[in-house]
């Protein structure tokens, strides 16, 4: 067989006709690539150059041959020599990446790793990032439409966006929530074919396709961190805060380490900005009495951060505390709702938020002060004159109104500025809250209220076949069938009428359980 027989053999003729069963598409399709890998990039060029071809390749039907062609032409390039792009080159790649069968390239993972990163390397040695990251969010997306397995690729997907400045084309991969990594198959499972279909991403991106190099522990974390940081420019705080979690609960055996303090520095302003209130008079009183009244304690001490996420080391958390009472006490004084301490505190801790690079985020934490005390009169007041509201920011009403209407443009205040009625003695414009979201610029009508609750309702039926599918992953572990093991030896010496602990909790201590991602 010639190169372009070889290249065309798969799939073969009667697969349309004769749909094959997964074992027996899995064999096939594994010796085709057998036979395509003996097959030099030279002759792969020489194909495409004597024999036409590209003209007999169709990137879905023959997805792998077409990926081996764009790999050999792609290797053939010399970006030292050449100080642009092939325009044709780029129009194989456009149509590559959003047109070819993802079942035929689980099979080629190695190689399809490669063209990503080909696609990386285009975009930082040609300065012209844009096409690039498109091609390889279509490609990831298309890959695995969940995005769920967290890959060598998501990393540098996220790399290129961060250092490109393209943050918002980030968003169709940040947005997908990380479930499982590349798997190592299951001794007690029968290991299915990659062509099969698999509940979740990482039945077919393991260890072993080649569609994800090694994911450290390290990996996790910066893919986190930046991930937080883009959140944190787009002004997304929850999500933001979200991904600050990850990190501080990410299993440690009571050591804090240097990126969980990065993201507790961080978490502690975020936090302030996804809060929705300040104190007022009667919490200040309150907190007070609370503090005379019961002697603190490391343990209920009330200036720790509210909202810590649950299963956070304690001893780590201690450590890290230790080295942050600086954020902690920007904290404090935000929920005690004294501006002028917080501005205060701000200007003399200038030098620590720049060298931590939170900067920006302590002058977001001031704004975010002032807005929801603009916000919490909505909850006592139906409307207000502008000159009250401008007296209450200490600010010029001009500047007031400027203000106020950046907030509605925002979406932060529902709110409208009105003329102030004729027969009133008052000349100053009008604020004018709406509750809810039935009126006002920020109204929704029934349609999209409704649109809202399917799409949230079929985020939760996705979690669920996730969560169903954890669990029975749990179920045949070997942690969970010792444990099912000690509790029947347990209950047969109980007696009928003895009590058990009906509880499993795990292995009993803070086990290290990203160990095997170092």
């Amino acid at each position: 067989m010639n190169t372009v027989e070889v290249l065309l053999s798969f799939p073969p003729d009667h697969f349309p006709t004769q749909p094959p069963s997964n074992a027996a598409y899995d064999r096939e399709i594994r010796e085709y690539v057998k036979k395509i890998d003996r097959v030099s990039a030279s002759a792969l060029i020489k194909a495409l150059d004597e024999q036409k071809l590209a003209e007999h390749l169709d990137p879905l039907k023959h997805s792998i041959a077409y990926l081996y062609t764009i790999l050999a032409q792609l290797q053939a390039i010399s970006p030292a020599k050449s100080k642009t792009f092939p325009d044709e080159l780029w129009s194989k790649l456009s149509i590559f990446c959003t047109s070819f069968d993802p079942v035929q390239i689980r099979y080629v993972g190695t190689e399809f790793c490669r063209l990503l990163e080909f696609l990386n390397t285009i975009a930082r040695t040609y300065n012209s990032p844009a096409m690039p990251i498109q091609l390889i969010c279509a490609a990831m997306l298309r890959m695995d439409p969940s995005c769920a397995t967290l890959t060598s690729t998501h990393l540098l997907y996220i790399r290129l966006c961060t250092d490109a400045r393209a943050l918002e084309e980030a968003l169709p991969i940040l947005d997908k929530p990380i479930l499982s990594f590349p798997g190592t198959p299951m001794k007690t499972l029968e290991e299915q074919p990659l062509c099969a279909e698999h509940l979740v991403s990482n039945g077919y991106i393991t260890e072993k396709s080649g569609l994800s190099t090694e994911v450290t522990q390290d990996s996790v974390y910066e893919y986190y961190i930046l991930g937080a940081m883009i959140y944190i420019a787009l002004r997304q705080w929850r999500k933001a805060l979200t991904f600050l979690e990850h990190i501080l609960v990410s299993p440690t055996q009571n050591v804090a380490t240097g990126q969980m303090l990065e993201a507790y520095r961080k978490w502690v302003l975020v936090a302030l900005l996804v809060e929705e209130k300040v104190c007022d008079r009667k919490d200040m009183i309150f907190h007070l009495l609370k503090k005379l009244l019961k002697p603190m304690n490391p343990v209920t001490d009330l200036s720790q951060p509210a909202g810590l996420p649950r299963g956070i080391n304690g001893e780590a958390l201690r450590r890290i505390r230790s080295t942050s009472k600086a954020y902690d006490a920007i904290s404090e004084i935000y929920k005690s709702g004294n501006l002028f301490r917080l501005r205060a505190e701000a200007e003399a801790g200038q030098g620590l938020w720049q060298d931590d690079g939170n900067t920006g985020l302590i002058h977001q934490v001031i704004l975010h002060f002032v807005e929801v005390q603009v916000i919490n009169l909505s909850k006592t007041y139906v409307a207000l004159p502008l000159e009250h509201i401008a007296h209450h920011l200490g600010e010029t009403p001009q500047a007031a109104e400027k203000y106020l209407n950046s907030l509605v443009a925002s979406g932060q205040l529902n709110a409208t500025i009105e003329p102030s009625n004729a027969s009133s003695n008052n000349t100053s414009p009008i604020l004018r809250f709406h509750h809810g979201q039935s009126s006002g610029p920020l109204a929704r009508s029934e349609e999209q209220l409704h649109a809202d609750l399917l799409a949230q309702k079929q985020r939760i039926l996705e979690l669920a076949d996730h969560l169903k599918d954890a669990d029975t992953r749990l179920s045949l572990s070997k942690e969970y069938v010792d444990f099912a093991k000690a509790k029947k030896d347990k209950k047969e010496q109980a007696g009928d009428g003895g009590a058990m602990d009906l509880d499993w909790s795990g292995a009993g201590e803070d086990e290290d359980m990203m160990g095997d991602l170092r």
